[in-house]
């Protein structure tokens, strides 16, 4: 008697070997799970079963022999380019060809996603620069909150985002940023000298006070935080605290420019006090405050 295959497993036999042929790996390992599981129990003369798994058989190395498949196979230790495949444990074969077809689906996800991530990236920023044009502060700020989130695994994604505000004009916001980064990479310096120069730009200087302060306890004292933070007092107008930390920038570098010109400027204020004083006898005009231009 001429040997009968089953045609629901001829079928997807043959729908195995079409998407190999595609390079369609997982739809391929679908296919022969699918085949196996109809044969599964089926009762056959011994001819049509030799034929039957001669036709499996055949699938499954062309599916064993595939560039993706070989290193999970490898891995699971059953060895390059076999898969056994033995009579009466079709049900089983079927299972570990759908986890392998799982495995390489969740892969092409993965790809697909990483492909996809520097668009979707791009599509939030932009939405959120043109909310931020729009005067719709909030609603940007939550596009560019939402890119962090998504993004998280890139180190200075909080940055990023802050740089972007800071362009906008919106100190404040991008200060809240920075801030942001120093907390997700408490040892990494810039998330704190970009949050203390933002807080600066929007003349909150409690909120730099705050940050300088932690930048003390965390990487310790340098001449030039002593004098960042000298120039942040005098313009604050807290005169004493300004002096004070000029004075210990000059004590560890007594070159430190920024120290020095604090220093002279504090000097030239204290001058320009005195001479006011004397003003209303003599009627000359005082020299220029902190902060103005000379005429």
């Amino acid at each position: 008697m001429r040997p009968v295959v089953p045609r629901e497993v001829r079928d997807e036999l043959a729908r195995a070997a079409g998407w190999l042929s595609r390079g369609d790996a997982p739809r391929a390992l679908e296919s022969a799970s699918r085949a196996l599981r109809a044969l599964s129990g089926r009762r056959l003369t011994r001819a049509s079963r030799l034929a039957v798994q001669a036709n499996v058989r055949e699938v499954i190395d062309a599916l064993a022999s595939h560039p993706r498949l070989a290193p999970l196979l490898t891995a699971s230790g059953r060895g390059r380019g076999t898969i056994p495949c033995r009579p009466g444990q079709e049900t089983t074969l079927a299972s570990v060809l759908l986890g392998i077809a799982r495995i390489l689906r969740e892969e092409d996800a993965a790809l697909a996603e990483v492909k996809a991530a520097p668009e979707r990236k791009k599509a939030l920023i932009e939405s959120g620069l043109q909310c931020l044009r729009e005067g719709q502060v909030k609603t940007g700020t939550d596009y560019l909150r939402r890119v962090t989130v998504e993004f998280a695994d890139e180190p200075d994604i909080f940055s990023q985002m802050g740089r972007l505000l800071s362009a906008a004009g919106l100190h404040r916001e991008a200060a809240l940023f920075h801030e942001s980064a120093m907390q997700a990479h408490p040892r990494a310096s810039e998330g704190y000298a970009e949050a203390v120069a933002a807080w600066l730009k929007a003349g909150e200087y409690a909120r730099a006070e705050t940050v300088f302060l932690a930048i003390l306890r965390v990487f310790g004292g340098h001449p030039a935080t002593f004098a960042r933070m000298a120039a942040m007092y005098a313009d604050w107008g807290r005169a004493a605290e300004a002096r004070d930390m000029a004075g210990r920038a000059l004590a560890e570098d007594p070159d430190q420019p920024l120290a020095a010109t604090v220093l002279a400027k504090l000097d030239g204020h204290a001058v320009a006090d005195a001479a006011d004083a004397e003003e209303g006898e003599s009627g000359v005009q005082s020299a220029p405050a902190w902060g103005e231009s000379a005429p």
